[in-house]
Parts: structure tokens; C-alpha cells; sequence
């Protein structure tokens, strides 16, 4: 952590409401000072718009798909940091897996088609994705303004 960034929800707050356009909220998203790390889902309104910003305090590494492939995004850096997991906090204990099955799921999706939120879902409570921490899945759609929010059945009962 670092007294002297801003946190992290406040600085995408101030990017919401501040920048310009994709490109500018891309810029601070990489540059600002943050008070501790967070990885950021940044995507605009058109396909090639979709980056990972993976961040610590002071430092970005920006982690594009390949081509159309499917951007994903776990709880674990892949450019500033090497994957790894630990048996000793849950978030940690299957970070890899986690990343490589969403990956495997999406291999042979066509760019050319949205996936449905059931298809977004049915990988999201996959057991080797889904968490006990795991609080919501948002589904947002970008293009369209569309957001949706989904709460795990364990909530729901």
C-alpha cells in the first residue's frame, strides 16, 4: 500500500466521470498513483478497446487479447508478476486454474456472436471459477450501456 495515490475506487470514479473518451481513462487508468494494486477490466465500445491493466501502486502493465480472442480476467497478474498460487488463502489457491479453465471455455467462441448470459454464468459457477467469496457476477455489455447484476443462488436461499 501507498499513502500517497489515490484509492482505487475513487480513482475510477474520477475516470467515469472525467475523461473524454476511451483513450484518456486508459491514460489515467495507467498512470495515476494508487494507494494499493488492483487489476482493471478496461474495455470501450468497440472490439479492439478491451485491455487488462494490471497495477500496483506505482507501477502498469497493460495485457491485451489476442486478436478477437476473449479477454479474461482473474485475480492474478500475468505481466508484472508470474502466475502462482498458495494453499494458504483461498483467493490464491486456485488463481491458475481459474484462468485457465475460463480460457479453455472460450477457446472455440466466435467473435462474430455474443455469448448469452447463461453461457457467462454457467462459466462464472463453474466450480473451479466460483468462490465462497465470490459476492455478485456483473455482466455489463459496453456497446449497448447494458448492465447487468447476478447474485450466486447461496445468497438467493
Amino acid at each position: 500500500p501507498s499513502t500517497d495515490g489515490y484509492p482505487v475506487l475513487l480513482q475510477i470514479r474520477r475516470v467515469l466521470e472525467d475523461a473524454a473518451d476511451y483513450d484518456e481513462a486508459l491514460k489515467a487508468q495507467s498512470e495515476q498513483p494508487l494507494t494499493t494494486s488492483a487489476l482493471l477490466t478496461h474495455v470501450g465500445t468497440d472490439n479492439d478497446q478491451r485491455v487488462v491493466i494490471e497495477r500496483t501502486a506505482t507501477r502498469s502493465a497493460l495485457r491485451w487479447p489476442d486478436g478477437d480472442a476473449p479477454l479474461i480476467t482473474t485475480n492474478d497478474y500475468r505481466e508484472l508478476a508470474k502466475p502462482q498460487t498458495s494453499d494458504e488463502v483461498e483467493i490464491y489457491e486456485t488463481t491458475c486454474s481459474r484462468f485457465d479453465y475460463l480460457t479453455s471455455f472460450f477457446e472455440n467462441h466466435s467473435p462474430d456472436t455474443s455469448p448469452t448470459n447463461d453461457h457467462l454464468l454457467y462459466a462464472l459457477t463453474e466450480p473451479s471459477v466460483i468462490q465462497s467469496i465470490t459476492a455478485q457476477h456483473i455482466i455489463m455489455h459496453p456497446a449497448s450501456g447494458r448492465v447487468q447484476l447476478f447474485a450466486p443462488t447461496r445468497y438467493l436461499t
